[in-house]
């Protein structure tokens, strides 16, 4: 029997396709860039930041239509909320921290490495999911 959750799990995981951005990191081109390229996702492009105690991972929307994006991150919620109400420890699921709306001047102000990094894959400012 296939449940709501179960739905929910096999499209926010993408289970069919799946990125790696951990072992398909691209080097930054010229400069001190932090951000690294880690590959397209369905609607945006994902940019990995290695950290001294966490790496972070930004999704950032490829286009003005934020939908998807925005569709993503409460997936992401809702399934991380599923897992932890039903104490489900086996699988883990990355944090998802916030939601950057493209307006979030404050947020794209204090990263120009990262607009840097996304300005020939991204319309600029774009929205992004901050895991």
């Amino acid at each position: 029997m296939v449940t709501q959750t179960n739905k929910k799990l096999h499209h926010a995981l993408t289970l069919g396709s799946r990125v790696s951005v951990s072992s398909g990191l691209e080097a930054p081109v010229g400069g001190p860039t932090i951000f690294r390229k880690g590959g397209p996702g369905a609607c945006g492009a994902i940019f990995g930041q290695d950290g001294d105690e966490m790496s972070v991972v930004i999704k950032l929307a490829k286009s003005s239509d934020h939908t998807e994006l925005w569709n993503g991150y409460q997936m992401h919620a809702a399934i991380a909320h599923e897992f932890g109400r039903r104490n489900i420890t086996g699988v883990r699921v990355p944090e998802c921290y916030f939601f950057v709306p493209s307006d979030r001047t404050l947020f794209w102000d204090k990263r120009p490495e990262l607009l840097d990094a996304a300005k020939d894959v991204c319309h600029l400012p774009t929205a992004g999911l901050y895991t």
